[in-house]
């Protein structure tokens, strides 16, 4: 399914904060901080970053030791987190890039509504990397019926965060290992995750550069927020108030595993 553009900006600004390569906790922490930020009148924010290292993230409501092998993933250094969002288990790694939105009320009407305007802008921006990309309702992005976008959201703290990834390139064998594939899948006649997802290396035959799939993100989705895009990192005081976020949730059992 194809969307439309949404036509001209606006004067509203989108606040872009790029942490490259950052700590699975630390990701979460800023996520929530910029939703907290927003639902309080800061501003709309666009949070882009890698993991690293790998971890396995998990809906809000989904039992940490049902939807991810922790013993693998103990052994090899992947880190178990639970996400504010709801949805299923999903791998990252430094090959792919995880975008967070945060807004007050940017992204309004229904959650379809929502997921129509920023998977259309991921399509858009994946289309402007020469891929035949489309969104397929409620949440995802494809190309060929195989994912190469995820998206989750929730409404909290007086915001909504809408986050996702953009699989760049894919180490399958570790996803396969560190996720259980949920019984809905498995009723699907789904064997395995691989069969259902795919890679801009794959598709294109070598991986993008991660600047040039950031750009071309920053440009589709604020083009569908009708916003303008500002660079802006992380000040020092809020530096402090997300490591204070990984200190008392992101980076506890008590968070991850309680449930």
């Amino acid at each position: 399914m194809k969307t439309r553009s949404a036509g001209r900006r606006s004067n509203r600004r989108t606040r872009i904060v790029d942490t490259g390569e950052a700590h699975p906790h630390l990701t979460g922490a800023i996520d929530e901080l910029l939703l907290r930020l927003a639902g309080g009148g800061a501003g709309d924010a666009l949070h882009l970053y890698s993991r690293e290292p790998p971890a396995v993230t998990y809906g809000y409501f989904e039992k940490a030791a049902g939807a991810v092998d922790l013993a693998y993933c103990r052994n090899e250094g992947i880190v178990p987190m639970r996400r504010l969002s709801g949805g299923s288990a999903i791998y990252t790694d430094r090959n792919q890039i995880v975008y967070a939105i945060a807004t007050r009320d940017g992204l309004s009407g229904s959650p379809d509504a929502v997921y129509e305007t920023v998977c259309g802008g991921i399509a858009q921006a994946l289309e402007s990397l020469g891929v035949d990309a489309s969104y397929k309702k409620p949440n995802d992005v494809q190309y060929g019926g195989r994912k190469l976008s995820g998206s989750a959201m929730t409404r909290k703290y007086g915001g909504v965060l809408v986050h996702g990834t953009i699989i760049i390139d894919l180490d399958r064998v570790r996803m396969e290992r560190a996720l259980r594939l949920p019984d809905k899948h498995r009723e699907r006649g789904a064997a395995s995750h691989g069969g259902r997802v795919t890679s801009l290396a794959e598709v294109l035959g070598k991986a993008p550069p991660t600047d040039n799939v950031k750009r071309a993100l920053v440009a589709g989705l604020c083009e569908r927020m009708r916003a303008k895009p500002f660079y802006k990192p992380l000040s020092a005081d809020e530096k402090v108030k997300a490591l204070e976020l990984v200190r008392t949730r992101y980076g506890t059992d008590k968070w991850n595993l309680r449930r």
